[in-house]
């Protein structure tokens, strides 16, 4: 028996680690690696921040942070996803002028956006700006403002970077912004940190990735221009996507917000603990994606295509073997990290990890869907229907299960979506090939 278990681990073995070492596997470990740098640098940044400032100094802040981050991706339009989408395509067609022109015009969109928010933030009524972002005063909203412009562009310059496979160079990036929030809150604490240095980190963060960005800029120039047949051809595809992004920020908030208002403190700490620790699948599934959503946008043919879903299927699948190995370490994890007051948090911690396997596998078909088949729309759809699934299924099974009854409906609903997108693709490609 124990032959056959080594025989058949060493089978396992031989099909997974081509993947594990392929180039778009290293190259979504260094996506990863940068990702796992924000998480720490965030975390630490918060601690920071909290312990400095007075309680309700930091509750001003955590509201204007949170309506900086919603107001930030909603001026994006999708045009970090338009640049994945429209560069890699024109790359391949060497047409340097045409290049410029796309980047140019989604440039000008978040520019042109974010000085817009700045300006709806200085004006907002007093009441209103203190029901949206805790203060009505007028240097915090100035503040959040720039902040705004300054996420945006960064999130904007990450999407050129990405669209140009530019790994490496995005990955710097990433740790520049990170790393510099933390570096410049030091100063900040010495000479005294206020609500509004505290949120100004955001915009020395962008100016210090900047500097990255001029260094290593891929393109040959850019030209800042409005051209409305290419923003509205851009729009047609990014607007599902932002769509979908708007979506994605309530479905991955409302399971604590559920619990909040739905059972005790007690019960909302010990989920939140593991799922703190659960952080790891979204950093790989984002830092995956941002690998392979590139590559799928530059196929041109169904066999391309086919061969690449296959290609990160097993890696996919690769990394939810790996994953399964935190159900063995989730005791002593969760100890180490927590304590034995947590102990709760082992059984909630496995069943998360196993919820979020049929979204991690998903990855290949859903990026094939949105930048190969160009049909962004599909996944909107099936984001909303796991929304309405997950928060009506949550709001049922709490009062019975309590702080379970979120992955059970994150568990239905991701493997749901699982199905949908899975069905989706099947049939697109069977349409295309069998024409």
């Amino acid at each position: 028996m124990k032959k056959h278990l080594i025989s058949y681990m060493k089978k396992l073995i031989k099909i997974f680690l081509p993947f594990i070492f392929s180039q778009t596997a290293k190259d979504t470990y260094l996506v990863m690696v940068a990702n796992v740098v924000g998480g720490l640098t965030g975390l630490i940044f918060t601690i920071l921040v909290a312990r400095h400032l007075s309680v309700a100094g930091f509750g001003t802040f955590s509201s204007l942070m949170n309506l900086t981050l919603i107001l930030a991706s909603l001026v994006d339009f999708g045009m970090t996803q338009g640049t994945v989408n429209f560069i890699p395509a024109i790359i391949l067609e060497k047409d340097e002028s045409k290049i410029r022109h796309y980047i140019g015009n989604m440039l000008g969109v978040v520019l042109l956006a974010s000085l817009l928010v700045i300006a709806l933030l200085e004006f907002l009524p007093g009441k209103l700006a203190i029901k949206l972002g805790g203060t009505d005063n007028k240097t915090y909203l100035l503040v959040a403002g720039l902040s705004v412009l300054s996420l945006s562009l960064y999130s904007y310059f990450l999407g050129v970077f990405q669209a140009f496979k530019k790994f490496k160079l995005l990955s710097l990036i990433e740790i520049v912004f990170s790393l510099f929030r933390v570096l410049i809150l030091w100063p900040l604490i010495f000479l005294g940190l206020t609500v509004d240095k505290a949120l100004g980190t955001l915009i020395i963060g962008g100016l210090a990735s900047f500097l990255i960005v001029l260094k290593f800029w891929p393109a040959k120039g850019i030209k800042l221009n409005f051209s409305l047949t290419t923003l509205k051809r851009i729009f047609q595809f990014s607007r599902w996507l932002w769509f979908v992004n708007m979506i994605i920020n309530i479905y991955g908030k409302l399971d604590v917000l559920l619990l909040t208002a739905l059972t005790s403190s007690l019960v909302v700490a010990k989920y939140a603990a593991a799922s703190r620790l659960a952080l790891v699948f979204p950093l790989a599934i984002n830092s995956l994606n941002a690998v392979i959503a590139p590559r799928f946008a530059s196929f041109s043919n169904d066999q391309a295509n086919l061969s690449y879903v296959k290609k990160t299927l097993l890696m996919t699948l690769s990394l939810a073997f790996l994953f399964l190995i935190w159900l063995v370490i989730a005791q002593p994890l969760v100890i180490i990290v927590y304590g034995e007051r947590y102990l709760e948090s082992i059984e909630l911690f496995r069943k998360l990890v196993l919820a979020n396997i049929p979204l991690l596998i998903t990855i290949p078909v859903t990026n094939s869907l949105i930048y190969f088949f160009k049909k962004p729309n599909l996944i909107t759809l099936v984001s909303a229907i796991q929304l309405i699934v997950f928060g009506s299924l949550s709001w049922k099974l709490i009062p019975s299960f309590s702080g379970q009854a979120p992955i059970y409906g994150f568990f239905v609903a991701n493997t749901l979506g699982a199905i949908l997108i899975y069905g989706f693709w099947l049939k697109l490609h069977w349409e295309r090939t069998h024409e």
